[in-house]
Order: structure tokens, then sequence, then C-alpha cells
């Protein structure tokens, strides 16, 4: 499920807010008779705002979250990633398409683990810069 509303049509100069929401299950059944069967639900949840700064450029901002939760063999797990992004983008329009487009966006990512075995060790934190380049032809 998606959707976006720009604010801007209002009041000049607002921004365009953006969200989706997806939501997938996974079942996988083992070919013993133990417990190695595996359930899953994934739930990605991501919200933005895209703020027109000139002409041409914009800034982007959104969190996403992902959220786990199921079991395999013995283990109950559940798990949280929280992405929050930042974009510059640059972009040519042509008849309201993309024509040219360059993105500068940075990531921090941070994973939360709350597997009772694992006491917190698999968490963990990262960083990522992107540049991206788009020119339709």
């Amino acid at each position: 499920m998606a959707g976006d509303y720009d604010l801007g049509q209002h009041q000049k100069g607002w921004p365009k807010v953006s969200t989706y929401l997806e939501q997938a299950f996974f079942r996988k059944e083992a070919p013993d008779a133990g417990n190695n069967d595996i359930d899953k639900t994934v739930t990605n949840w991501n919200t933005g705002l895209t703020q027109p700064i000139l002409k041409h450029l914009n800034l982007e901002l959104s969190y996403r979250l992902v959220t786990a939760s199921g079991r395999w063999q013995t283990m109950r797990f559940h798990h949280r990633q929280g992405i929050p992004e930042v974009a510059l983008s640059y972009r040519i329009k042509e008849k309201d398409k993309d024509r040219f487009r360059v993105t500068a966006m940075y990531h921090r990512y941070a994973f939360v683990d709350s597997i009772a075995a694992s006491a917190g060790n698999n968490s963990y934190q990262a960083h990522q810069a992107i540049v991206e380049v788009w020119w339709a032809f």
C-alpha cells in the first residue's frame, strides 16, 4: 500500500509527503519431521518528505522501519532495523518526467536484535553514502 500527497498544491514551497507499507509472510516446511520449519513475518514501512529548494534541487528526508518476527528450530526471533535517509537530488524534467537526475544520498543503518540467545551480539550500526546518476535518452 502506498501513497503520496503534494502539500505544495495548497501552500507554495511546502513539501511532498509520501509513504508506503508492505507486509510479507514466509513459511517453509522442513523435509524432516523435526521443528526446522521456518515462519517469518516482515513489515517494511517508509515515510518521507521531498522539499524543493531551487528550481531543480530537492532535499529528500525519509525514514524506513523494517521489523521481523518468527520462529526457526527452537528459537523465536524479533528484530527491527531503522534506516534514516537524507538526500539531495538535482533533476531536469521534460513534460513532468525526469530526463536527468543526480542524487547524493546518505543512510544510517541501525539493526537491533532481540533474540535472547544472542544477548544483543547481533546488533549493529552502519553508514552508507551513495551517488546515483540517472539519464533518460
